[in-house]
This record gives C-alpha cells, structure tokens and sequence, in this order.
C-alpha cells in the first residue's frame, strides 16, 4: 500500500533533511533583478514597487486557496497586509541609507563581541556567526551583516534606536543643511530666545 505522500505526489518529511533555522529566508526571486540598481542595493521607488508586486502574488495565492482552508487564507491575508504595510511606510518614511556608507560599513571583530550578544533583528548570537558577518551602527548597535543591509535600503536609520545616518536622498539632504543652519545660527548668538 502506498504512503500518503505517495498517492499525493509529495515529498515525505521524514527523508526531507532539515536545514539549519534561517530566521531570514531568501526571497530575491521575488523581486525582479530589473528594478534594482547596478550595485545590488535598489532605489526607494523601486523596492516599494517590489513590495507591491509581493504582495500582489500573494494575494493572487490566496485566491487560489479553498474556502474550507482559512488558516491559510488568514496567513495569507496577514501577509499580504503586512507587505502593503511596508510598501506604504517605504514610500513615506525616512529615506535609505547613502550607497556609500552601506558600501563601507565597518566589520566587528569577534574581541569586540561578548559571549551573549545577539542581533536584535534575527535574534541569533553573534559568537556563532562566521568572521566578518557582524557590522557595528555609528550608534554602536551592532546587527548581522545579511539582517541590517535590507533595513538600510530602506531606512537611513538605526532599527533600535532610529539614530539617522547619511542618505542620498535630495530632499533630506536639503533638511539637514537646514538643521545645521539653525544650530549654527544658535551658536553665534545664544541669547536670542530672550530678545
């Protein structure tokens, strides 16, 4: 008599080797390679547009569920949300993070790590990782090279603590010049406020 599996033409699981726990997936075919920029690293626009197309396959899957399997139409439902989410919020939030300080940011040595640091994105500890995948924020929080490089293309600040660093983005380039102006304008005359 055959297996279950058999008869439905699906891989038993229990010869399926497992594979390491991955807390970060590999979903790069799901995003076309067109859209993204020579570098790797994809403009703003187009990793909204990404998300979009995401969550629009999503939601093409969802349809094709049977009415009687909810729980997967839930999940399904609770994804394609959560990506519309992100799409949206990636359209109005803080810019990404300049090319060239995602290009540079600095490696962590394992002397610089203590035996229960982990990342606060995936939650992994750090001591397990391989040499040179551990990089450190000017605010020193420090993340897996494969967690934090996503959030930089997509926001140009800290996840933990929202410290900002430096964008490409013309428009939050113009705001900081303002900044500097005000503070600089400060400075020379701290007594201003009491005119």
């Amino acid at each position: 008599m055959a297996s279950y599996f058999d008869e439905k033409g699906l891989p038993d699981p229990s010869t399926i080797k497992k594979k390491s726990s991955n807390h970060n997936p590999d979903v790069s075919h799901f995003f076309g390679a067109s859209s993204s920029s020579s570098s790797g690293i994809g403009t703003g626009e187009a990793i909204t547009e990404q998300f979009f197309h995401l969550a629009n396959s999503f939601n093409m899957l969802r349809d094709q569920i049977p009415d009687n399997n909810s729980s997967h139409q839930q999940f399904l439902d609770n994804l394609v949300t959560q990506l519309l989410e992100e799409a949206n919020a990636s359209a109005k939030g803080p810019p990404p993070a300049s090319k060239n300080f995602i290009k540079n940011l600095p490696k962590v040595s394992k002397s610089e790590i203590n035996s229960n640091d982990t990342c606060i994105i995936c939650a992994e500890n750090f001591s397990a990782k391989e040499k040179g995948n551990i990089t450190k924020l000017p605010c020193n929080h420090m993340f897996d090279k494969d967690c934090i490089l996503p959030w930089l293309e997509l926001h140009n600040t800290c996840p933990n603590c929202r410290y900002e660093v430096e964008s490409d983005d013309p428009e939050w380039k113009k705001k900081q010049k303002e900044k500097q102006i005000i503070e600089d304008s400060e400075e020379e005359d701290p007594d201003w406020m009491y005119m």
